[in-house]
This record gives C-alpha cells, structure tokens and sequence, in this order.
C-alpha cells in the first residue's frame, strides 16, 4: 500500500513539473526512457527550431526540447540567448544517434555563442548538460 501511495506521488510531481515546463505555442510528447518518462517541447517549424530553448532561465529535470526537421542533413545549433548549459543528441531519419555536442556553455559564459555543426540528422534532442539522458536508446521517433 505504501509503495502504491509513493508511486502515485512520484507520478504527479514528474507530471506537475512537466506542466510547468511548457511554453505556450509549442507542442509536446512524452518519452519512456529506462523506466522514467521524458518530457520534450517539439520545435518542427522553422521559427520554433530558430527560438528553441532561447530566455529559459530554468529546465525540469528530465524535460527538453525535440526538434524535427523535414529532412536528414548537417544540423547547426549555437547557444544565442541561451541561459542554461545544454547536452545536444542528434538522431538520424531513422532514430539512430549519430552525433553528441556535450556541455555547450549558455551565451554569457564565452565571448561568442558557441556553435555546434552535426553529421547528418532529421531529429534534435536538447537537455540540460549533465542529465542522465539514454542518449542512444530513445524512442524519439514516437513523438513525431
């Protein structure tokens, strides 16, 4: 009986902190990764993918963004206007890890916003740097 109270409690908190994190105008899904949900903002137009997790002082624990793009190619992210230290997967068309940018520091901490350019991918994955995120065994694909 303990156990099942605590599970539920554990469940609203992630599902109240989810709620918390969403910005108006974006969409949004949640991923079940090693056991836990994932909670993701999707950015699939181009002025969604060019605003991305820009101003955000804050970003819940396992919450990010997910960013489609219409075709695999090179993707470029850099840190502009972005207050929080970012980890950044990119996926292939078929969901498959390819690249991994990896502590990119928010825009105040270097003199220019620094700039990541991938190997081909059609999915993005940001979260805050240093979160136990599965990189590669995310179903991303069942957010599109």
């Amino acid at each position: 009986m303990k156990i099942s109270s605590l599970a539920i409690i554990v469940f609203v908190i992630i599902l109240v902190s989810g709620a918390f994190f969403w910005k108006e105008g974006y969409k949004h899904c949640r991923v079940n990764a090693y056991g836990g949900d994932w909670f993701f903002e999707i950015a699939r137009t181009p002025d969604e993918h060019a605003r991305g997790l820009m101003h955000r002082k804050t970003l819940c624990d396992r919450c990010g963004m997910l960013f489609i793009f219409d075709q695999e190619k090179p993707q470029t992210f850099w840190m502009k206007d972005t207050y929080i230290p970012l980890d950044i997967y990119f996926y292939s068309a078929q969901g498959k890890l390819v690249d991994v940018a990896r502590n990119m520091r928010p825009y105040n901490e270097t003199k220019d916003p620094m700039l990541f350019r991938s190997k081909p991918s059609q999915f993005v994955v940001e979260v805050a740097a240093d979160s136990i995120f599965p990189g590669n065994s995310i179903d991303i694909l069942q957010c599109k």
